[in-house]
C-alpha cells in the first residue's frame, strides 16, 4: 500500500504537465470548432476564385481561349512580363499564381507538349486549384485537335465542356447535411491529450522510483516485485481513468445532447478506452526505457507528436499519402482515427452488417493487440533491467 501511494504522490507532484497538455487539447478543439462554425459549409465543395497573373506572349486563339476560361471563376490579370513586379505582388499575396504562355504555344498545344511555365504562391491550395485549371484546359485543347477539330472550334467545345456544372447530389447518411457533427473534433484530438499527459507523467515517476535512495528503500522493504509493479499499474490506471473522466466530463458539458444521443455514444466510449490502454503501454514501455529527463523529454516529444502527425489526428487520414498510409497502419493512433470515421459515416452502426462493422472491430482487435505486444516488450525490458541490478 505504500508504493502505492508512493507511486500516487508522485503523480500528483507532476500534475502540472497533465494541466498544460489538457489546456492545450481543449485550445486545438475550440480552434477547430471555431473554424467551422465561422465557415459552415466546410463540409461541402466549393469553387475557390483565385488572383491569377498571365503573360500571354503567344496572343493566340488558344491563349486567349485558356486567358477567357481562366476569367470565369478567378480574377486573372494580363500582363507583362516584369518579373520583380510579379514577384512583389506574390510576396504581398495580391496574387497567387502566375501563368506564362510562350511564343508558339498554340503550335506546342497541337503538337502534344502542353506544359506551361507557371509560379504558384504561398498557398498550396491555390497552386493545385490553379494546375488542375490550367493543365486540364489545355490538355482538352490538345485532345479536340488531335480528333480533327479546327483551332476555334477546339476553343470554344473546350470552354463549353470545362464550364459545365454536374449536378451532385450528396446522400446525407451521416447527418449533418454531410459534414461531420461538432463533437468528431473533440473526438479526433484525444489521442494527442493521452500521449502527451501519459508519456511525460508515468516516465516521470518511473524515473523517480529508479533513483537509488528509492530503489534501495523499497529493496530492504517487504513488498515483492510483482507487487511493486501491480501497485505502479493500479496508479497508472487510476490516472488513465481519471483523464478519460475528465474529457468524458467536457465533452458532456460542452455538447451535450448532440453526444449524448448519439446512438453510436457506446462505440466511441470504447474505442477511446482501448486507445488509452494501448497509450499506458506506450508510455510505460517508454518509462522503462529512458534513463535521465532529457532523453525523457525529447523521446515523449517525438513519441506522442510523431503517432498524431503519422496518426491522422493532425491531420485527416484522407489527406495523408499512400505512403505515409501504409506506414500508419502499424500505429495504434491510425485506427483509433480510422473507427472515429467509420463511426461518425454510420450513425447507426450496430444495424450496419458488413464491411463498416467489421472495420470498426478490425480497429479495436489491432489496437488490443499492439496492446499486448508493447506490455510484453516493456516487461522484458524491466525484467532484463532488475537482473543487472
Amino acid at each position: 500500500m505504500s508504493v502505492f501511494k508512493g507511486y500516487l504522490q508522485l503523480i500528483n507532484r507532476n500534475k502540472g504537465i497533465g494541466i498544460i497538455y489538457l489546456l492545450v487539447f481543449i485550445g486545438m478543439t475550440f480552434l477547430s470548432l471555431g473554424a467551422v462554425a465561422s465557415n459552415p459549409d466546410t463540409g461541402s465543395f466549393q469553387v475557390t476564385s483565385i488572383d491569377i497573373a498571365v503573360v500571354d506572349k503567344d496572343d493566340s486563339a488558344m491563349s486567349r481561349g485558356l486567358i477567357d476560361y481562366l476569367k470565369i471563376d478567378n480574377q486573372v490579370d494580363i500582363t507583362d512580363e516584369i518579373k520583380d513586379d510579379l514577384v512583389d505582388l506574390m510576396y504581398y499575396q495580391e496574387i497567387s499564381y502566375v501563368v506564362v504562355i510562350p511564343k508558339g504555344y498554340q503550335d506546342k498545344v497541337i503538337e502534344g507538349d502542353v506544359e506551361l511555365n507557371v509560379t504558384k504562391g504561398s498557398s498550396i491550395t491555390s497552386g493545385v486549384f490553379g494546375d488542375i485549371r490550367v493543365k486540364g484546359f489545355t490538355n482538352k485543347l490538345h485532345i479536340l485537335s488531335e480528333a480533327g477539330f479546327t483551332v476555334d472550334e477546339s476553343v470554344e467545345l473546350a470552354k463549353e465542356t470545362s464550364s459545365l456544372k454536374p449536378d451532385v447530389e450528396i446522400m446525407d447518411i451521416g447527418g449533418n447535411e454531410g459534414a461531420p457533427p461538432l463533437y468528431y473534433y473533440f473526438l479526433r484530438f484525444i489521442p494527442f491529450l493521452y500521449l502527451g499527459v501519459l508519456c511525460f507523467v508515468i516516465g516521470t515517476v518511473m524515473l523517480e522510483f529508479r533513483k537509488d535512495d528509492i530503489r534501495r528503500r523499497i529493496k530492504c522493504g517487504t513488498v515483492s516485485g510483482f507487487k511493486q509493479g501491480l501497485s505502479g499499474l493500479m496508479a497508472f490506471g487510476l490516472l488513465a481513468v481519471f483523464i478519460f473522466t475528465i474529457t468524458a466530463f467536457v465533452a458532456v458539458v460542452y455538447f451535450g445532447k448532440d453526444i449524448l444521443g448519439d446512438t453510436n455514444l457506446l462505440l466511441y466510449i470504447i474505442n477511446a478506452l482501448v486507445l488509452l490502454t494501448t497509450t499506458l503501454s506506450i508510455s510505460y514501455l517508454l518509462g522503462v526505457s529512458v534513463r535521465n529527463e532529457s532523453a525523457l523529454s525529447g523521446l515523449a516529444n517525438i513519441v506522442s507528436l510523431g503517432l498524431c502527425f503519422l496518426g491522422g489526428v493532425f491531420v485527416p487520414l484522407e489527406m495523408l499519402g499512400g505512403v505515409v498510409i501504409k506506414i500508419a497502419r502499424f500505429l495504434p493512433t491510425y485506427w483509433y482515427e480510422n473507427n472515429l470515421n467509420v463511426l461518425i459515416g454510420h450513425p447507426e452502426l450496430f444495424t450496419v452488417k458488413g464491411e463498416a462493422l467489421e472495420s470498426y472491430f478490425l480497429g479495436i482487435g489491432v489496437q488490443l493487440a499492439m496492446s499486448m505486444v508493447i506490455i510484453v516488450v516493456a516487461l522484458v525490458v524491466r525484467n532484463a533491467q532488475n537482473k543487472a541490478e
